[in-house]
């Protein structure tokens, strides 16, 4: 609340929020079916919805992404500088950061 007093963005980070959990909610109603499929296909088809199920979480984070773009210029006096930085620093380091713990826990 203070950030919002501070930089009088109330209406944006509520709306960047109302969206991220919408792109969320949207990118799983393609996934529980798929995540069905994985369990009870065999090995071939359920690396191909896998893939699948990866190009969905994709897709839905790239659309997230430029939403928050389109919200974060929609405010006066933000600089695009601002929401890159921003971007790449709370959205996709972490994700950048579980894709390489991941890579070497499995190998």
């Amino acid at each position: 609340k203070a950030f919002d007093e501070t930089f009088k963005v109330g209406e944006e980070t509520e709306a960047y929020i109302f969206n991220v959990f919408l792109y969320n909610k949207l990118s799983g109603l393609p996934l529980l079916p798929m995540v069905i499929l994985i369990r009870f296909m065999p090995e071939d088809f359920a690396e191909v919805f896998f893939i699948a199920g990866l190009a969905v979480l994709g897709i839905a984070f790239i659309a997230r992404m430029a939403r928050g773009i389109l919200i974060g210029l929609s405010k006066k006096g933000v600089s695009l500088v601002h929401l890159v930085l921003y971007f790449c620093t709370l959205e996709i380091l972490p994700i950048v950061l579980g894709i390489k713990f991941l890579s070497e826990q499995l190998v």
